[in-house]
């Protein structure tokens, strides 16, 4: 007896135990482990801040870009960087925050990115003193948040156009280190504006080989057309999503080649306008799945005049939606009135993670919002607090989460806006997979390849790495099935970038798809295999 009741206390402290942990981390819900029970609300200053843009850094820091009230009512470029946990960390810039001014005025940081050497660079526009124009600039940090003096002027390089509102949204760095922005250029005078993109060199140059002068513009016959992300693929071609509206707005994509040419394949004569609804279209973000190799594209579609819902969309290489995605390749996600994923990236088991907000119509009713998709565009109905997508009240007024990304623990970390009486700076944690490593969170600007031959696999297949990196040294192959256990592990050597391995039809032994993790060094590449036995 005495036995058996020893059994049965020990079964109702592991069953309370195991339920308590699978109650408490169920993905899509905050995780209470992180700052205050989940959020951090930050507030450098009594006035108006953003959170915009974020990265996750390989010890799982976050630093994160924005603005903050200065002294004097303007609007200062704000950096910070916070521990794997939550809290600020004081270690970076002056306790834990980087605050420098552009022009003067009112200067707007709206994207991150992490070099491989650990440097910064901050993008997005500063109001000049006469406070007639926005002009674009490019800033880059030091690892401790100082600015790098070796970039632009003192760290920063700005850029005069032709006047009105030039604003950056969107950084990308190709291999050899050149720097690709994306956003939108406003002729001064005038009300239209014109989608942008611009090359600069590794010290904050322009580079004037790229398109016109460095500039890319895309004028095309609308009133109104702006990028607000982007994306570079293998080839060294450059996709650009954002909007474009005469009477009513749009989903605007364009693909240009490496010299900043517009690529006649892609739509008509590089440019894809999509239609998708009576009401507000817009694109956000756009990715390209590192599994399956889909274009992703992230935003809203509208309904009227007075309502939006979230979307998610897939498209094929000429700019069409993908019928094989969702239905008919479009993933909407109809919560309340008015609403918009702003950024998403993608785990390593090929799930889709998207961010923005959802709310009524009325002024200051939007919230955060964070939702789940599955590869082929359903809903994941085990994420989130209802059925694939959490909602949460980050500020008594008004709250949306800009920028996504994943820790290396599969915690997902959202930055944004949490206005309470000023808007503030919100980032929010939740729980994630164990395995979903955020393929996008970690920047690297390397054009790499993962292939699996072939594909559906009986067993045997040749697993190859190809990188436009000259890399040197020892990779480490893991093979892992769908609840994350690695099946198979093989270190090898590569060369000049290059490894080859032939795999036997012994070494995995059960029919189902599994991802291929091929470590080098800092960098991790994956792809998807399907074993049919």
């Amino acid at each position: 007896m005495k036995n058996f009741l020893s059994f049965l206390i020990l079964f109702l402290i592991l069953t309370a135990c195991s339920f308590s942990n699978s109650t408490a981390g169920v993905p899509g819900t905050l995780d209470s482990s992180f700052a205050a029970n989940g959020m951090q609300i930050l507030t450098p200053s009594t006035g108006f801040e953003n959170a915009n843009d974020l990265v996750i850094l390989p010890d799982n820091k976050i630093v994160s870009v924005g603005f903050t009230t200065g002294a004097l009512g303007d609007w200062d470029i704000a950096v910070f960087r916070l521990l794997q946990n939550g809290a600020v960390d004081s270690t970076f810039g002056v306790n834990g925050f980087t605050i420098f001014d552009i022009a003067g005025n009112y200067d707007y940081g709206n994207a991150i990115y992490r070099l491989d050497d650990g440097k910064l660079l901050i993008a997005g526009g500063a109001t000049l003193p006469n406070w007639a124009d926005i002009d674009y600039f490019v800033a880059r940090l030091n690892e401790d948040g100082s600015l790098d003096e070796t970039f632009g002027t003192n760290g920063i390089t700005q850029i005069h156009t032709d006047g009105g509102e030039d604003l950056f949204y969107s950084i990308a760095v190709q291999p050899d280190g050149k720097i690709v922005l994306a956003g939108q250029d406003n002729v001064g005078g005038f009300t239209y504006m014109n989608g942008a993109l611009m090359r600069l060199n590794e010290d904050g140059s322009i580079d004037e080989t790229f398109g016109d002068d460095g500039m890319v513009i895309t004028d095309i016959d609308y009133d109104y057309s702006q990028f607000r992300d982007l994306i570079l693929n293998e080839d060294g071609s450059i996709m650009a999503a954002g909007s474009c509206a005469n009477d009513k707005y749009d989903i605007l994509l364009a693909k240009y080649d490496s010299d900043g040419q517009p690529d006649a394949g892609f739509g008509d004569g590089g440019i894809k306008v999509l239609n998708l609804n009576t009401g507000t279209d817009d694109a956000f973000a756009i990715i390209r799945h590192p599994i399956d190799g889909r274009i992703l594209v992230g935003g809203r579609i509208g309904h009227g005049s007075s309502k939006t819902d979230l979307l998610l969309m897939a498209v094929n290489e000429s700019g069409d939606p993908d019928s094989s995605f969702a239905e008919n390749g479009l993933a909407v996600l109809d919560i309340k009135a008015m609403e918009a994923f702003t950024d998403m990236t993608v785990q390593e088991n090929g799930k889709i993670v998207l961010c923005g907000s959802s709310g009524g119509t009325g002024l200051g009713s939007n919230d955060w919002t964070i939702a789940r998709f599955n590869e082929d565009g359903t809903i994941d109905s085990t994420f989130g607090e209802s059925g694939g997508y959490t909602i949460t009240e980050a500020g008594s007024f008004f709250s949306e989460a800009e920028a996504v990304a994943i820790q290396s623990t599969g915690r997902i970390i959202t930055v944004g806006i949490a206005a309470n009486d000023n808007n503030d700076m919100g980032i929010l944690a939740y729980y994630g997979d164990d395995i979903a490593t955020g393929i996008g969170a970690i920047q690297t600007s390397a054009k790499s390849s993962v292939s699996v031959y072939p594909n559906p696999s009986s067993g045997a297949f040749t697993l190859t790495l190809n990188t436009d990196e000259n890399m040197e040294g020892d990779v480490h192959a893991q093979i892992i099935n769908q609840v994350g256990q690695i099946v198979y592990e093989h270190s090898a050597e590569v060369q000049r970038g290059s490894f080859t391995q032939e795999f036997n039809e012994n070494i995995i032994a059960q029919s189902g798809m599994y991802v291929v993790k091929v470590i080098a060094g800092a960098k991790e590449f994956t792809g998807k295999l399907l074993i049919e036995k």
